[in-house]
């Protein structure tokens, strides 16, 4: 029995499993990045659908290869939640790198209006890291990028019940 107890928590440290949880309040933002003060790449910045923050807004991910690139600076590292404000007229799915890393295809749903999206939790070093947006799909328009500290994980709750009530002779050990 205590070796099964020995292997359920090493386990348990090995492969933390904790399901998502949403904070009561979300958390405050590190940095608000507006997308046209970033680096272009075969886009170009846009003001013609109203309700942008900032400047304007970089739309023109039309050609393979095209996105933008901004600099977010973080106090310190680990893992963070990123959120892109944007505007599409049809789904449209796009591709994410952090720090030259692809963290994987974002689908954008349809939104005539500037809209945040949760982008998911991305590792960021202390510093400056680049956030780019490169075309997948395509033909949408990006505001802004923000990043917020990931709220903390829950410990895990594990104790001695088994999962098999009645294991046979040969798995008691």
């Amino acid at each position: 029995m205590s070796r099964l107890l020995t292997l359920i928590a090493v386990v348990a440290m090995l492969f933390p499993f904790v399901p998502a949880q949403q904070p009561a309040t979300p958390p405050a933002d590190v940095a608000v990045v507006e997308a046209e003060s970033g680096q272009l790449i075969g886009t170009r910045v846009d003001t013609v659908r109203p309700g942008y923050s900032g400047d304007g807004y970089v739309s023109g991910f039309e050609d393979d290869g095209s996105g933008v690139a901004v600099t977010i600076s973080v106090p310190a590292k680990g893992l963070y939640v990123l959120t892109i404000t944007y505007a599409a007229d049809e789904e449209k799915t796009n591709d994410i790198f952090v720090n030259g890393l692809g963290v994987g295809s974002m689908v954008f749903p349809p939104s005539d209006d500037f809209t945040a999206i949760d982008a998911g939790k991305v590792w960021m070093e202390a510093g400056d890291n680049t956030v780019e947006i490169r075309k997948n799909w395509g033909y949408f328009d990006v505001d802004a990028f923000r990043v917020a500290p990931a709220p903390p994980r829950a410990p895990l709750a594990a104790d001695d019940t088994l999962s098999t009530p009645t294991p046979r002779q040969r798995h008691r050990r």
